[in-house]
C-alpha cells in the first residue's frame, strides 16, 4: 500500500491503522524467526524478537483502547502490565483463543525456546545460538511474566560492557499463539464496525 493510502487510513481510523501496523510488525518479526535457521545466522534473533514483542504491544494497547477508549494512555512497554488492564470478559476471550492456537500444530516451525548469548573479549563478540524446550509458559500469565520486558531487553542487546556476557530468552511459539488471540480478539469485538476493512483484506 502507499504511503499516502495509509494516511488516509490514519486520519480516518487509528484503530485500524494501529492494528495494520501491528501486524506488518508481527510478519516481520515472523519471517525473521523462520531465517534464523534457515540462514544459520543467530544474529536474527534480534529483529525477530524485537518485531514480535512490539506487534504484540501495539495490538495490546489496541484492546485496550477498544476497551476504555481515549481514557487510555501509557507508554510503557511492559507486557505483562498492559494485560493485566484488559477488561475481565476480553481477557477470557483472549486466553480461550490462545488455549486454542497452543492445542494446534500450526506454525511449529517456529522455535519453541531460542538463545542468543554474547559474550565480548579483547572487543571481539562471540555470539552463541541455542534451542532448548519450553517449560510452563501454556499459561498467558507465566508467559507475559516471563517476556514482559522482550522488546527493551532484545532492543539494546548491543549495550554490552568490554569483557561481559548477555542471555535471553525468547518463545517464538508461544508468542505467535498469543499474538494471533490478541488479533483474533480484537477482529470479534470489532467485526461489525470494521465489515469493509476486513471484507477489503486490509486487516490481512
Amino acid at each position: 500500500m502507499s504511503i499516502k493510502g495509509e494516511t488516509k487510513m490514519l486520519e480516518a481510523d487509528s484503530d485500524q491503522f494501529a492494528f495494520s501496523l501491528s501486524t506488518r510488525f508481527h510478519r516481520i518479526g515472523f519471517s525473521k524467526a523462520i531465517e534464523i535457521d534457515k540462514r544459520k545466522n543467530p544474529l536474527l534473533l534480534v529483529p525477530a524478537t524485537v518485531n514480535f514483542s512490539y506487534s504484540i504491544e501495539l495490538m495490546l494497547k489496541l484492546l485496550l483502547r477498544i476497551d476504555y477508549g481515549d481514557r487510555f494512555k501509557s507508554s510503557t512497554h511492559d507486557l505483562e502490565k498492559l494485560y493485566s488492564f484488559l477488561r475481565k470478559d476480553i481477557e477470557k476471550m483472549v486466553r480461550f483463543s490462545y488455549n486454542q492456537n497452543r492445542q494446534k500444530a500450526e506454525n511449529r516451525d517456529l522455535k519453541t525456546w531460542a538463545h542468543v548469548q554474547l559474550i565480548t573479549k579483547s572487543n571481539h563478540q562471540t555470539i552463541a545460538l541455542d534451542n532448548v524446550e519450553a517449560m510452563g509458559l501454556d499459561k498467558i500469565k507465566n508467559l507475559l511474566a516471563f517476556h514482559k520486558a522482550s522488546f527493551v531487553n532484545w532492543r539494546y542487546i548491543f549495550r554490552l560492557k568490554k569483557d561481559s556476557g548477555y542471555f535471553n530468552v525468547f518463545d517464538f511459539c508461544a508468542m505467535n499463539d498469543f499474538y494471533n488471540a490478541l488479533r483474533l480478539t480484537v477482529l470479534e469485538l470489532k467485526k461489525s464496525e470494521w465489515h469493509n476493512f476486513i471484507e477489503s483484506g486490509l486487516s490481512d
